[in-house]
């Protein structure tokens, strides 16, 4: 696994204490979804360059990693969302802490 930054990739332990209605989590997630297409677009930018010059393989190569990771967070958070008995019901801090690996997409995601 590579990682972007050192930040990017922590247990998350300071979860928020406040559950989070399905509802809300999906329009945080619709958000999330469109923060990472604009990151997909860069990493399209990113292969072209990389096309030109070889040696910013490394830091493009991270790109990659930490939007699949971000992906797989996002999809994890949705597929929570989706067996919701009810728009209302609560998510507990603990559940999404768990599925979500990255420390800041867990701040964006639980913070709505």
């Amino acid at each position: 696994m590579i990682f972007d930054t050192e930040d990017d990739f922590d247990d998350v332990t300071d979860t928020q204490d406040i559950a989070v209605s399905a509802h809300r989590l999906l329009g945080a997630c619709a958000e999330e979804a469109g923060r990472l297409a604009s990151a997909i677009a860069r990493l399209d930018q990113d292969v072209a360059m990389l096309l030109q010059d070889v040696s910013k393989a490394g830091v493009i190569l991270q790109h990659i990693d930490l939007v699949r990771q971000e992906a797989e967070g996002l999809a994890a958070v949705l597929n929570l969302v989706a067996i919701a008995p009810t728009p209302d019901h609560l998510v507990d801090p603990q559940t999404l802490a768990s599925i979500l690996k990255l420390r800041a997409q867990h701040g964006r995601i639980a913070a709505s």
